[in-house]
């Protein structure tokens, strides 16, 4: 059992688990600033630069910290399931994936639109 920890496969899984299902860097990124309380870096404008910035801040933050972006991304699925707008995800009707908090259009419906 690990107990104060948030080993580095865990931080890796936090970081690919979102892109794998089609997020934007800038998306993950907002999320990640909000829970550490960091403004993101300006500087950071190409996916690539903002990728960077957010495994730096991901893979050195707390390992409590590890475990409130896990909260975080969760409330941002369910939100988009209930159909709120979070500026970077992906559509989910285009995606692709079986994913029961992001397969549905905003209807909830399982139809496109």
């Amino acid at each position: 059992m690990i107990r104060e920890d948030a080993p580095e496969t865990l931080r890796f899984t936090v970081l690919e688990t979102p892109r794998n299902l089609g997020w934007l860097p800038t998306a993950l990124r907002a999320v990640i600033c909000r829970v550490l309380g960091v403004r993101p870096n300006a500087n950071n404008w190409s996916d690539s630069n903002v990728w960077s910035e957010i495994q730096n801040l991901v893979y050195r933050c707390e390992w409590f910290k590890v475990y409130d972006i896990i909260e975080a991304l969760y409330e941002e699925f369910d939100s988009y399931e209930r159909g709120y707008e979070f500026e970077g995800l992906p559509e989910p009707i285009t995606m692709g994936v079986k994913c029961p908090l992001i397969s549905r259009n905003r209807n909830g419906d399982g139809q496109g639109g």
